[in-house]
């Protein structure tokens, strides 16, 4: 007769498994828990970190992205707003990248390109025409050649940067008409330099203004003198001449002192109105200002000022 010995195997209270071999086995717990030898050693969880959802920042992936950041990270965070759906903050990194150029930066002739292309494009995709045209001449204007992608960009964007190119080159090509100064005004005829003060030009002032001083205090001096000295009656001479020599010395001082001192003063007064109207015939024309209807970015039309370069 066979006997069948059955075994039972008592599972733990709580439902846990079997330990499979290898397994550590937590040893008995003691009467007193101080005794308990320490069990297995296990490695804190690490910090929890969610992959980006949907609706990440497509420039907080990029290293560096952001105004501040390199002309390079700032560009592609620019980049993949404009393609993401985003052209307001591509327009604001963008706009960014245009005044850190204006500032003097450097990155390198194919990067200005390019985020002033996208400047240009998305200003254009935002209803902005204007800028869009103020950022394709500041190309232009450096490079009438300057290259525009037809992969990257709309037809619509492509034809208004040859549009601003068109514009340039006939600018360029158009032969300015002379400037003409008109008359020169009252006080380029005035004396003791005068006329070179008015114009900004102190040094020639103090020059022409200290040789008509000295000449015209001369002969205003010397014609006094002489007035006083041409005594011909029988009256005593103030300086006791005889009447005999009297009138030859007054004629040496009059042809010696006074009237080449009043002729150096009027030589010094017309030397000095011609300077004067020299440089006002050859001064530059003055900047003018241009007056247009152009639309705004906050929609509608303005009145737009802007200066011809």
């Amino acid at each position: 007769m066979h006997q069948i010995v059955m075994l039972w195997l008592a599972l733990p209270a709580s439902g846990g498994t079997l330990p499979l071999a290898g397994d550590p086995i937590d040893p008995a717990p003691r009467d007193d828990p101080r005794d308990d030898p320490p069990g297995p050693h296990t490695d804190p969880p690490g910090p929890h970190t969610d992959p980006p959802g949907p609706h990440t920042d497509p420039g907080a992936l990029l290293p560096d992205a952001g105004v501040n950041g390199s002309f390079d990270a700032t560009l592609r965070a620019a980049k993949q707003g404009y393609f993401s759906g985003e052209p307001e903050r591509a327009r604001d990194l963008l706009h960014g990248l245009y005044e850190r150029l204006e500032a003097g930066e450097e990155p390198g002739w194919e990067l200005s390109l390019e985020a002033m292309t996208y400047l240009g494009a998305v200003q254009h995709k935002l209803g902005d025409q204007q800028e869009a045209r103020e950022a394709f001449r500041w190309i232009l204007e450096r490079d009438l050649e300057a290259p525009i992608s037809p992969y990257h960009h709309p037809i619509d964007v492509l034809n208004l940067f040859e549009l601003v190119r068109v514009e340039l080159r006939a600018e360029q090509e158009r032969p300015q008409p002379p400037f003409d100064p008109g008359p020169p005004p009252v006080w380029a005829f005035t004396p003791l330099g005068i006329p070179q003060f008015s114009q900004g030009r102190t040094a020639a002032g103090l020059l022409y203004g200290g040789l008509q001083t000295a000449f015209g205090i001369t002969s205003v001096a010397m014609f006094a003198h002489l007035a006083e000295i041409n005594v011909t009656d029988d009256t005593p001479h103030p300086l006791g001449w005889d009447p005999a020599d009297t009138f030859g010395r007054v004629q040496l001082r009059r042809y010696a002192v006074q009237w080449p001192a009043t002729i150096a003063f009027y030589g010094a007064w017309m030397l000095s109105v011609s300077d004067a109207n020299r440089h006002w015939r050859s001064r530059p024309p003055p900047a003018t200002i241009q007056v247009g209807i152009a639309p705004l970015s906050s929609g509608g039309t303005g009145i737009v000022l802007s200066r011809p370069l």
